[in-house]
């Protein structure tokens, strides 16, 4: 399973470094076969689509919590704001960024 994160993106950075070493022994005069290449970065774009989509749900995600943090706070009004953070502890929400 392909997760969101900097593993993942490091290991599809690694895959293209490795595909452009590959196209300078090409171009170097080296026998590197043409649909190995192809092959190559037919994989690393399947992984970066893969990385996309992940990127682009928690970017959606992270949205709709702002969205529905900010209508909380909107409810609640201005003199209950403080409350707030005493209700979400109660209930065990966190809008910690570290957690994935």
């Amino acid at each position: 399973p392909h997760k969101p994160g900097s593993n993942a993106a490091l290991a599809l950075l690694a895959q293209v470094d490795t595909a452009l070493e590959a196209v300078q022994l090409a171009n170097d005069g080296d026998q590197v076969p043409c649909a190995e290449l192809q092959k190559h970065r037919d994989a690393v774009d399947q992984a970066a689509q893969r990385q996309l989509y992940l990127l682009d749900i928690a970017l959606q995600t992270f949205c709709a919590i702002s969205d529905r943090r900010a209508r909380l706070d909107k409810a609640l009004g201005p003199t209950k704001v403080d409350h707030a953070g005493s209700l979400l502890d109660a209930l065990n929400v966190s809008f910690d960024s570290s957690h994935e």
